[in-house]
């Protein structure tokens, strides 16, 4: 789980690095900005939600037998 966490967070942030290397860039695309962070907060939180259900599966399974 938080392989997929480190994963995604690099991944969003190395993304927005670029939109953001210098102050006119990041007034230019201040609507990409903010697409790309709701973005990486949606992922992170599909992510954990994703995670909690392979845990509770895995739960469930368990005692099951």
């Amino acid at each position: 789980m938080c392989t997929d966490v480190v994963v995604t967070v690099l991944l969003a942030s190395g993304v927005g690095a670029g939109f953001g290397a210098t102050v006119n860039a990041l007034r230019k695309a201040y609507v990409p900005v903010v697409f790309l962070l709701v973005g990486m907060v949606l992922s992170t939180a599909a992510t954990v939600a994703s995670a909690r259900l392979r845990a509770r599966a895995a739960d469930d399974d368990a005692a099951d037998l």
